[in-house]
């Protein structure tokens, strides 16, 4: 005889490990299978939905940085509009303020003038007389 023996208990074991087979497919390898599918489908959603979110992300932080640097540049330059326009009205006020001082200076020296025109006038005529005291209290007696 050979290493194996065929008779009825080979084939006896032979049908209750096909039974066992077909109970075993039912019961466990179909449905871990099946659970191990599900699975595999989930785990590939997931990382479809994961690379759909990140390219979204990407294009945000994108627009994002676009618009950040947009409204930075925009507000340089309002910045520099109202520098450019206080320093025009800066200058503005000076001049005026400048304006006015020549204005009230060439007054008061219009002003002192005339008080100089009026103090000399004043004392022209009152020259002779002055001259004429002096003389008398030098000479000692009236001219």
């Amino acid at each position: 005889m050979g290493l194996i023996d065929v008779d009825a208990t080979f084939l006896i074991q032979l049908v209750l490990f096909l039974m066992l087979l077909v109970i075993m497919n039912k019961l466990v390898f179909k449905p871990f299978l099946e659970a191990d599918a599900r699975r595999e489908e989930k785990t590939e959603k997931t990382r479809q939905d994961a690379r759909v979110l990140e390219a979204r992300a990407s294009e945000l932080s994108t627009r994002y940085d676009d618009e950040y640097g947009a409204a930075r540049s925009k507000g340089s330059s309002a910045r520099a509009a109202l520098r450019g326009e206080g320093l025009t009205a800066k200058e503005a006020e000076i001049s005026k303020a400048t304006a006015e001082a020549n204005a009230h200076l060439d007054k008061v020296r219009a002003e002192i003038k005339a008080d100089v025109e009026q103090a000399r006038q004043s004392m022209l005529g009152q020259v002779d007389d002055l001259a004429r005291q002096v003389a008398e209290k030098i000479i000692g007696r009236p001219v």
